[in-house]
């Protein structure tokens, strides 16, 4: 029997409960990925979080409050923070989300080695 797939999937577009239509073919797609016979697939989405001022406002009050770990329609997506300054200091993003989500890569690549 062969040994199963985990499949690491990375994107900052991907559906929550505050915008459950955002980024619904990566969703649709990740989904039919994971539908295949020994395959487990778990996704990291990044969530931008604003400095605590803008925080309170209600774009980011409901992206704040999304659950960092939880299975979205069946699939087990993980949402770390990522602190981000809107309209500002936006080529440093990659270094940022890279930063946010490592530590939680190694620590699922530990649990189950990723392939």
């Amino acid at each position: 029997m062969a040994r199963p797939l985990n499949i690491l999937t990375l994107s900052t577009l991907f559906p929550n409960a505050s915008a459950p239509t955002f980024g619904i073919f990566v969703e649709r797609q990740t989904a039919e990925l994971a539908s295949r016979p020994q395959t487990n697939v778990t996704v990291i989405n990044p969530i931008g979080i604003a400095p605590w001022l803008l925080r309170k406002l209600a774009p980011y009050q409901a992206l704040d409050s999304l659950a960092e770990h939880e299975k979205w329609r069946g699939l087990d997506v993980y949402r770390p923070r990522v602190k981000l300054i809107p309209k500002i200091i936006g080529a440093s993003n990659p270094w940022r989300i890279a930063g946010a989500i490592l530590p939680l890569v190694q620590r699922l690549h530990n649990e189950a080695p990723l392939t």
